[in-house]
């Protein structure tokens, strides 16, 4: 996704209108104009701008920016507003040893239990040897999951995206800085 797409992706998201994020950044001129200019890319917003739109959003910067910080971060995104594109594009799953050492094993292969849902050919399964990448995409695959068991909601997903790394408990083992189900929560109650 190119950075207007993202803006006017949580926007929409946000309940917000064009008019309401132009003013909120204090744009001068015609607001309106300046925010359909990003969200169509004839404009490319700087980036004290771009922080300033993270915060009135309430998102994290690197859910807007086109080149966050390191790597892996960029990655992270890259798969994550992928995913907001196509929902079924991606699965996640973890491995789980067998208790054979790794250099023991001639022929290194994952099995999966065939069912309807996969594709016409066998799945390839892509893995990261870095911990940040690898508690990043457990707690992920830990959302999807929530999202497919209908413990959460789509907009509570989206805003755990959104609120990404903020949102992240490390799988329920800590508090997250951001809150994400709670204040989705609360914005609806106060909203009603």
């Amino acid at each position: 996704m190119t950075t207007g797409e993202k803006i006017r992706f949580i926007r929409t998201f946000r309940g917000m209108t064009q008019k309401a994020l132009g003013e909120a950044l204090e744009l001068k001129g015609d607001c309106q104009a300046r925010i359909a200019q990003y969200e169509m890319g004839f404009r490319t917003p700087k980036r004290d701008v771009l922080e300033k739109m993270a915060q009135v959003l309430d998102v994290c910067i690197y859910a807007l920016d086109t080149a966050p910080e390191g790597f892996f971060t960029q990655l992270i995104e890259l798969l994550f507003w992928a995913d907001t594109e196509d929902p079924h594009l991606m699965s996640l799953s973890t491995a789980y040893p067998d208790g054979k050492p790794y250099n023991s094993i001639q022929e290194f292969k994952i099995e999966y239990s065939d069912n309807d849902s996969w594709l016409l050919h066998d799945p390839t399964m892509l893995w990261f040897q870095n911990t940040f990448m690898d508690d990043y995409l457990k707690e992920w695959e830990v959302r999807k999951r929530e999202l497919r068991e209908k413990t959460i909601t789509l907009e509570e997903y989206t805003e755990w995206k959104l609120q990404w790394p903020y949102s992240c408990d490390g799988c329920g083992k800590c508090k997250a800085p951001k809150q994400w189900r709670a204040k989705l929560k609360d914005t609806k109650k106060e909203s009603s």
